[in-house]
């Protein structure tokens, strides 16, 4: 009899979880024991200038790895938004997929926001515009009939 998948992924989890903690033990330890040594011996033999160039490299990887988490984090963000609608090629509408709310293609690809479609004089026109002050793009319902 197999384990179902979810039990598997847990127990591989768990034991995965367990061997890092005793290695982070083991190198802790070993750490503890040559920290005096290194500190008494070798860290004063490295220049000032190689700790300082150090320090800043650090600090750059920081920094880039800082960068890449929000792109990764703000692609992530728009992925779910455009997955989150209905999109009509032959208006151009993106329709949201739970509220049926109508809202700007445009602002959702390229400026990554959601603004809500109004509609552009009567009901029977078919015409809609864009709520956001910055774009204002008009949609045309009865063009995809």
């Amino acid at each position: 009899m197999r384990l179902p998948e979810f039990v598997r992924s847990w127990v591989f989890g768990s034991i995965l979880a367990a061997i890092a903690s005793v290695v982070a033990f083991l190198l802790g330890t070993i750490y503890e024991g040559v920290k005096p040594i290194f500190l008494a011996s070798v860290f004063p033999t490295i220049p000032r200038e190689t700790l300082i160039a150090l320090a800043a490299l650090f600090c750059l990887a920081t920094l880039l790895l800082a960068l890449w988490v929000w792109y990764l984090h703000s692609s992530e963000a728009t992925t779910d938004r455009l997955r989150n609608h209905n999109f009509s090629p032959l208006t151009g509408i993106a329709t949201h997929k739970k509220t049926n709310i109508r809202h700007c293609t445009r602002c959702l690809i390229e400026d990554n926001r959601v603004a809500p479609l109004g509609i552009n004089g009567d009901r029977e026109s078919g015409e809609w515009i864009c709520m956001r002050p910055k774009c204002r793009t008009l949609y045309n319902e009865k063009k995809g009939e």
